[in-house]
């Protein structure tokens, strides 16, 4: 037995046509690519790195200086265009959190390269200047447990 070619389609109006199947297979095939693409370019978009190439920016700790509700204890945080971000990576070593000069109670400065990703920032270098403004008695010390 042969299949039909042409299949009997109701239209919007209340009348009756035909479609020509090979055509309407063309359609619903060119639809579904079109979904797939679609799917794709997002997903990519939304994975995408924003690269941060050799900035200085603003380093501390995220919950005590930059007030990140999200940080648990006193993790290492970096501003980047007005924004702040959680580091990963590449990370300084020695700076006591609690410390006149620590990262809970100081600003500082520092030339990062890295990038963005899923709102985390990840390092791959980090060169750390020295601290300004160190406070006489510390904001935070080692009794202030967070």
């Amino acid at each position: 037995m042969v299949p039909e070619l042409v299949s009997p389609c109701r239209c919007s109006d209340g009348t009756t046509g035909s479609l020509d199947l090979m055509t309407r297979n063309k359609s619903l095939f060119t639809l579904f690519v079109l979904s797939c693409l679609l799917m794709l370019a997002s997903s990519c978009a939304s994975s995408r790195d924003i690269t941060v190439p050799g900035q200085t920016v603003d380093v501390a700790c995220g919950r005590c200086i930059f007030g990140m509700e999200e940080a648990l204890g006193c993790p290492w945080a970096a501003e980047i265009d007005g924004k702040h971000y959680l580091m990963l990576g590449e990370l300084p070593e020695g700076h006591m959190n609690h410390s006149p000069a620590g990262i809970c109670n100081v600003r500082r400065q520092a030339r990062v390269e890295g990038f963005i990703r899923q709102d985390r920032f990840v390092s791959t270098s980090i060169e750390l200047f020295d601290a300004k403004n160190v406070p006489a008695q510390p904001t935070y010390t080692d009794k202030d447990l967070h």
